[in-house]
């Protein structure tokens, strides 16, 4: 994994942890950027510090100071735009934005980009070879599903019983948010190609001679 992938996996993880929190929030709620950060942060670092626990191994053939250079930079970029978000929404939307409207479409996108995050994290949580990184890959998977099945049954409560609307019209919503961002991860997952750690060796430091 290259830091820029890190980086980019962080900061997507984060805008889909925001947005979430804007539509499964209910008016007047106005802390949309301090409970995203206060989600994010503490899960990010803890992801982040079990990766380099799992990678800066002599066996691994990372070198530890390039390795913390470039890691901690990677690390760091998706933590100051969650704190500068949290700035914005609180100087520009009251502390919001309770998202109450197109609420299927951000709703699937977050969907989409937290398999993306859960793609690119997991395996290097998980692998230490190629096959490892493979099994990794469908493992991702099987975590993601029921998370997002979780995340669209609140959604579905949200609605029902913040916004009025009926079991009956919720349902096929409900159908509609988990079916795609699932069988997106499901078929990606199948055709994922491995990465090894040689690769993150390569991306994060030298081997040594």
């Amino acid at each position: 994994m290259r830091p820029i992938r890190l980086s980019l996996a962080g900061t997507v993880l984060f805008g889909a942890v925001f947005l979430l929190t804007g539509l499964l929030a209910l008016p007047p709620y106005s802390a949309v950027g301090a409970t995203a950060v206060t989600v994010f942060l503490p899960l990010w670092f803890c992801l982040s510090m079990l990766i380099a626990a799992r990678h800066m191994t002599p066996s691994h053939g990372i070198v530890k100071k390039e390795f913390l250079r470039r890691f901690t930079a990677a690390v760091a970029i998706p933590a100051v735009i969650s704190l500068a978000v949290w700035v914005v929404s609180e100087a520009y939307w009251r502390g919001g934005p309770v998202i109450t409207a197109t609420r299927t479409p951000i709703l699937l996108g977050c969907g989409l980009a937290l398999w993306i995050a859960a793609a690119v994290v997991t395996p290097q949580l998980l692998s230490t070879s190629s096959a490892q990184a493979h099994r990794a890959g469908r493992a991702s998977a099987v975590v993601f599903v029921p998370l997002w099945a979780a995340i669209t049954v609140v959604n579905l409560l949200v609605g029902v019983f913040g916004a009025g609307y009926t079991f009956a019209e919720e349902l096929p919503i409900l159908v509609v948010n988990l079916s795609i961002p699932a069988a997106v991860a499901i078929l990606s997952a199948s055709v994922r190609p491995a990465r090894s750690n040689a690769e993150f060796a390569l991306a994060y430091g030298t081997r040594e001679s």
